[in-house]
């Protein structure tokens, strides 16, 4: 069993040998923290860290420990331990790339009250707002839920990547619905905003519903704009106001 050849190799090595020795032998570099993330044994991870094991030791892709926890309670052991949680590895991902969509919403919250930068970029300038419209099937994209949470977390609904998108211009030409394109502009996702090639949201919006949503929100924006600027209106704070 997975715990009995841990008890063994924590009652044969020392403090020295905790963090050089590999788990399987492979060349993966897989410390033995790496293994009791992946199995979920947060009472490993505490004893190794105790043994002074790196909580930080990175495999061979560059990714700590953390990248593999699937619990609330395994965070938590990684936390109180001392996890680097906006570690990047060699693809330029932060933990809680990893972690969004495989674990449970509260370890993201966990994450990200720690300190956690929900709105750290990858190589290509995507958050993870952005990085979930991508690698979101169809099906979970049309989902409401995971995106109105990530909003809650803080996500920059407007952030832009390298290449000039933003979160709305992604939403609008993926397999998005019309629901979740409303939770974006609801957030304040600027609907008139320019991607690098001169294009909205609208213009780039793979779906007749989706491109007429965004054009009315364009047209509302520009007609509060007016109401706004017009002549002899009375703002709130003047007059009394």
């Amino acid at each position: 069993m997975v715990e009995n050849r841990f008890d063994e190799l924590l009652t044969s090595i020392d403090r020295g040998e905790v963090n050089n020795l590999n788990a399987d032998g492979s060349v993966l570099g897989l410390k033995l923290m790496h293994y009791a993330v992946s199995y979920d044994k947060p009472y490993l991870i505490r004893e190794l860290a105790r043994r002074g094991a790196d909580v930080n030791c990175v495999d061979h892709e560059g990714r700590t420990p953390l990248v593999s926890a699937r619990t609330v309670e395994t965070v938590k052991a990684l936390l109180e331990a001392g996890a680097n949680i906006n570690a990047m590895d060699h693809s330029g991902l932060t933990p809680i790339f990893h972690l969004w969509g495989d674990v449970e919403t509260d370890a993201i919250k966990l994450l990200v009250h720690a300190g956690a930068d929900v709105n750290a970029r990858n190589k290509d300038g995507e958050t993870l707002l952005m990085h979930h419209f991508i690698s979101a099937s169809e099906w979970c994209a049309n989902e409401v839920n995971p995106v109105a949470s990530l909003i809650a977390l803080g996500a920059d609904v407007n952030a832009v990547n390298n290449d000039g998108d933003t979160v709305l211009h992604m939403a609008a030409y993926g397999a998005n619905g019309e629901e979740v394109i409303g939770v974006l502009l609801h957030a304040g996702a600027n609907p008139s905003a320019l991607n690098a090639k001169g294009k909205t949201p609208g213009d780039v919006a793979n779906r007749s519903g989706i491109k007429a949503i965004i054009q009315r929100a364009v047209l509302n924006a520009e007609l509060f704009a007016l109401s706004e600027n017009s002549p002899g209106r009375i703002k709130r704070g003047e007059g009394g106001i």
